[in-house]
């Protein structure tokens, strides 16, 4: 009886003698190499054909495309440490796996789901992009664009600490720059309504926090400015149930709390619906009443003692 190794030397010869053949029918097969197969090489060849899946799957190697063979859809693909290259666009209708990909241009098109999904399963990044850059060019590290939807949802979930019972929340958006903007935020139409910029924050802290580190820098930290008749910086406190404030100013020992200047008058102060000065007040508040006289609160008031107000305009 024939050894594995003996029937795997009559399947390559049988294998050979096919090359040959089919090239002989494309009318390249190199000279003097084609040989025909006869009756009795085909009789040769049929125990080892039958043989053919056992020895495949004895030398358990995969149905694939190896380095310098063609890709072939519906198997796996390799080049081992050399790149397989796709000369052609690629357009893939569906979801797209993969360890590891690097691609000069594709398109990805899906129906419902996400069109690429990407997770590093070791905890660390899982996409880095970099803008397009040449000699005396740059690109967008990312470009995106949506049609009358969001054209990029940042969602950070809670996750619990290893081994210990407090948790570590997560940032949606992380923003630097060495030079240029951290962030850019424009809405070009003109007779658009809507915000360009919304945050909805559910905290105790501050909704939006800016600082400036740089003791050089006079700018201010945060700065509106409006080119038409509305109001450069606004602020509002709604909670008509206990004391706040709308805007508040604090300067250093060596400075102000507030600074205004115009053209018109420095400040305004609106005549309120009263006919007279509060009853409570706080040391230093100013008030305006309904007939315009100006009053000033010179002591606070405690309990059922009512402030003490000036009048001095």
């Amino acid at each position: 009886m024939a050894t594995n190794e003996e029937l795997q030397q009559q399947l390559d010869a049988v294998r050979e003698e096919m090359r040959q053949l089919r090239a002989q029918l494309r009318g390249s097969a190199p000279a003097g190499t084609a040989r025909v197969l006869t009756r009795r090489n085909l009789l040769r060849a049929a125990p080892v054909a039958a043989l053919g899946g056992a020895l495949t799957a004895m030398a358990a190697s995969p149905a694939a495309a190896a380095t310098g063979q063609p890709l072939l859809l519906g198997r796996d693909n390799t080049a081992g440490s050399d790149t397989t290259t796709l000369e052609s666009p690629l357009t893939l209708n569906g979801r797209v796996w993969a360890a590891g990909i690097s691609l000069t241009g594709i398109a990805l098109n899906t129906n419902g789901s996400a069109s690429v999904a990407i997770q590093n399963l070791a905890g660390g990044t899982s996409l880095d992009v970099s803008g397009g850059f040449a000699e005396g060019q740059t690109g967008d590290a990312i470009h995106a664009g949506a049609s009358g939807a969001v054209a990029v949802a940042a969602v950070a979930t809670d996750a619990p600490v290893r081994f210990s019972p407090d948790i570590r929340p997560g940032t949606a958006v992380t923003a630097s720059a060495d030079r240029g903007h951290a962030l850019v935020a424009a809405t070009s139409s003109t007779t658009t309504s809507e915000d360009a910029v919304t945050i909805d924050y559910a905290g105790t802290s501050r909704a939006v926090y800016a600082q400036s580190h740089n003791p050089a820098n006079i700018n201010g930290t945060v700065t509106g400015v409006n080119e038409g008749h509305g109001t450069g910086v606004w602020g509002e406190q709604r909670n008509n149930t206990g004391p706040g404030f709308g805007v508040v100013g604090v300067g250093g020992s060596q400075g102000r709390g507030a600074q205004f200047t115009g053209g018109v008058a420095q400040a305004r102060l609106v005549p309120g619906r009263s006919s007279t000065h509060p009853v409570t007040g706080k040391t230093g508040d100013l008030y305006v009443d309904s007939a315009v006289r100006l009053w000033f609160c010179t002591r606070a008031s405690a309990g059922s003692t009512a402030a003490v107000w000036k009048q001095i305009g």
